[in-house]
């Protein structure tokens, strides 16, 4: 097939690229781009969560779809999320968590592996399943938000952590999960201890020897 002399020119191929970079650009939104970059999500952190969700306080803001992740590049899901109408309707709002800048958040809602998705929902939490039926797609989680969140257990809502009790927990877990390594440190000191004694006693006794052997000579 041949195309017509000057058919192409610098001004169509121009066009081409645009059009080409556009269908690209459709392609990678499509199967997924950071949801914490956009507008309508609240970032939310250790310092902010309780005074903006009011998780443990009779939620008068509203439900919460809360999405916790690491970093902005792990933190995709499919598809087109749902217009302004769709979390009116259910009385959401929708926040981000970056787990790695929010430990205490993180520890009090027990989020071992990011990203998760939890629903706050008149005083209770939702866990959205991560399995081959819930993927993180914006088709299956508006599913879980209108109505699939019952088929999953309620969790009363954690109380907020301060540093104090991350402190007692740590120390507790030091007690619980190394007795062992305290049961041995504490032998180990024993140990020293006791040859530090016979060191000094053996010292003593070798110092007496050599001022008697003194004056008899």
């Amino acid at each position: 097939m041949r195309f017509p002399a000057g058919a192409f020119n610098s001004k169509s191929a121009l066009l081409v690229l645009l059009w080409i970079s556009s269908l690209v650009a459709i392609s990678v939104r499509g199967d997924g781009y950071p949801l914490s970059e956009q507008d309508f999500v609240v970032t939310l952190d250790d310092k902010n969560f309780e005074h903006e969700t009011q998780a443990s306080t009779g939620q008068t803001t509203g439900s919460w779809l809360i999405w916790f992740h690491r970093r902005k590049d792990d933190s995709r899901i499919v598809g087109n999320p749902p217009d302004e109408e769709f979390w009116a309707e259910h009385h959401t709002i929708v926040g981000a968590v970056d787990v790695s800048r929010s430990e205490l958040t993180k520890v009090r809602f027990q989020i071992r592996k990011a990203p998760a998705l939890l629903y706050i929902h008149k005083g209770k939490v939702y866990r959205y399943p991560k399995e081959d039926k819930y993927p993180f797609s914006w088709d299956t989680i508006k599913r879980f938000v209108a109505e699939e969140y019952v088929n999953v257990d309620a969790e009363d809502v954690p109380e907020p952590r301060t540093f104090l009790d991350e402190a007692i927990a740590f120390v507790k877990q030091c007690v619980e999960e190394g007795g062992t390594y305290f049961r041995l440190l504490g032998q180990v000191f024993a140990v020293l201890f006791v040859a530090a004694v016979v060191n000094q006693l053996f010292f003593v006794d070798r110092s007496k020897a050599k001022k008697t052997n003194k004056k008899q000579n």
